[in-house]
């Protein structure tokens, strides 16, 4: 690139830091179990699950308007990934999840103008491991650790449902309807004034939302031992398949409880990404946590670093 500025970049962040971005590599892959048998052509083949997700990116700290002290801010990303803590990475494209920092690599670079370039790469991570994700999942005070919403839900129960059937067994939970119920509960009042903060009252509580989740995880439990799930290492990804379900719903409540105050509509008045919208509404200190909010309570988000001029979003007021 002969020159650029940071009008030319794309914007994420890691844990509050916001990063200034040139490129960003996804993988995404399948686990494929493939079972081959003796004097017989071909294989079977099985989904098990999908792969740890991970992103490579390419940082710039540079000198410009929101970044007076590139090498300070270098100095300081650097200190706070030698931590080794898990923490919220929003992608620049496809939303927010939990990561952590593993390969960290930087040169000082003079062209095309003076600036620090990073390579990292994120892995995606568990706050908590597998066996609080399912069976301590009420506690709403360690936050969603999935995208959350009905669609992703829904993509978890369909998952679970598919490796029982492998197994021959089959589910009788319906977190879809949960979910569903959950999202319709919430009032939004029509405004498209973004200078205008509406308020509400929810058709649902916060304490509502809690006592069903902590049904529906009794229930979970009660299928997980009435189906012998734990005593065959041959149902180990109907097990995974129930930690995802849990991950999944247990990002719904969350931020079905965030919202169950107040939340109003805004209309974009002029191209603007998720994290300046953020910081203009919230503030800078909580713009990051704002921000995995506002993808989750707007699933249609295709691109956090752009949303066009005119865009609705749901969001929660400022008050």
């Amino acid at each position: 690139m002969s020159e650029w500025s940071a009008d030319n970049l794309q914007e994420c962040s890691f844990g509050g830091f916001v990063l200034h971005i040139l490129e960003a590599d996804d993988s995404e892959s399948r686990r494929i179990g493939t079972h081959e048998y003796p004097n017989r052509s071909g294989a079977r083949s099985r989904d098990t699950g999908g792969e740890q997700r991970s992103t490579r990116v390419t940082i710039v700290f540079m000198r410009h308007a929101t970044m007076p002290e590139p090498i300070r801010d270098f100095l300081e990303f650097r200190k706070f990934k030698s931590s080794g803590q898990i923490r919220r990475f929003i992608h620049p494209v496809t939303g927010a999840y939990d990561a952590v920092i593993q390969d960290f690599t930087w040169s000082q670079r003079a062209s095309p103008v003076n600036h620090i370039e990073v390579n990292c790469l994120f892995l995606e991570a568990y706050p908590n491991d597998f066996e609080e994700l399912i069976f301590d999942v009420v506690d709403l005070r360690a936050g969603s650790n999935a995208a959350g919403g009905v669609e992703a839900t829904r993509n978890a129960k369909a998952a679970l449902d598919r490796s029982l059937l492998d197994v021959g067994k089959t589910s009788s939970l319906d977190p879809v309807a949960l979910a569903k119920s959950w999202q319709t509960g919430l009032t939004v009042p029509s405004t498209t004034d973004p200078t205008v903060t509406a308020t509400t009252s929810s058709a649902i509580s916060a304490r509502q939302v809690s006592l069903e989740l902590n049904r529906f995880n009794r229930q979970m439990d009660q299928e997980i031992d009435r189906l012998e799930v734990l005593s065959d290492v041959r149902n180990q990804p109907a097990l995974s398949a129930y930690f995802e379900l849990a991950s999944a719903i247990r990002g719904t409540a969350d931020v079905v409880v965030r919202a169950t105050e107040r939340i109003t509509e805004l209309t974009t008045t002029e191209d603007r990404s998720v994290l300046s919208i953020c910081a203009e509404l919230y503030g800078s200190l909580d713009a990051v946590t704002r921000a995995a909010e506002m993808l989750q309570l707007n699933s249609t988000i295709r691109n956090p670093a752009l949303i066009p001029a005119g865009t609705v979003l749901v969001v929660r007021s400022p008050d």
